[in-house]
């Protein structure tokens, strides 16, 4: 299993759960299009966050390099 081998730490699933939802599903009330931000650059942070998150500890590279290789 994923917690077993490390990949994934031990957390709670259902709060995890609410919270990535609620991050997404609240963002229409703070985006604003004239923003620092596209909307796809947000989606593409979001989804860092979800699938490296959750991961357990690595030597991965930094979220910051993996988004600007991602988002033009």
């Amino acid at each position: 299993s994923g917690n077993a081998s490390g990949a994934f730490r031990e957390v709670n699933p259902r709060l995890v759960t609410l919270a990535l939802f609620g991050m997404a599903n609240w963002s229409y009330q703070w985006y604003c299009s004239g923003g620092p931000l596209m909307s796809r650059q947000i989606a593409v942070h979001f989804w860092d966050y979800l699938v490296r998150g959750i991961g357990g500890r690595t030597e991965a590279e930094p979220a910051e390099a993996w988004v600007a290789s991602v988002v033009p």
